[in-house]
């Protein structure tokens, strides 16, 4: 069973304080994928959630590592307009334990949108 999390902060914040927090607790992390990188190469915008010229969606993909060298546990990050969404999709590669790890270090910290502190 996959999990989502929806969270009131751009994508941008959220990716680099999701980022952050693993790895203050311990945890190895890689941003694989960035559509605002990879869209740039298109001047089409074909986003269903607006109508603007470019697209200001963002969709970035974590892979997460523990130090026991499971698989890694793959977070989405999808968002726009100050909104995000966190899933982690269903993978029977991802240690549960893993699994359990992180998302206990993600529900331990709130998100803070861009422009506010701590």
């Amino acid at each position: 069973m996959g999990y989502e999390i929806t969270v009131l902060c751009s994508p941008s914040a959220t990716v680099a304080q999701v980022a952050e927090r693993l790895r203050v607790a311990g945890f190895r992390v890689n941003q694989s994928f960035n559509l605002q990188v990879a869209s740039r190469m298109d001047a089409t915008c074909n986003c269903p959630h607006h109508g603007t010229a470019t697209c200001t969606c963002q969709v970035a993909v974590l892979l997460v590592y523990d130090a026991l060298g499971h698989a890694p546990l793959t977070l989405l990050i999808h968002g726009h307009e100050g909104q995000s969404l966190i899933l982690v999709p269903d993978n029977l590669a991802t240690d549960l334990d893993l699994q359990a790890d992180v998302f206990e270090s993600l529900f331990q910290f709130d998100l803070t949108p861009e422009g506010e502190t701590t």
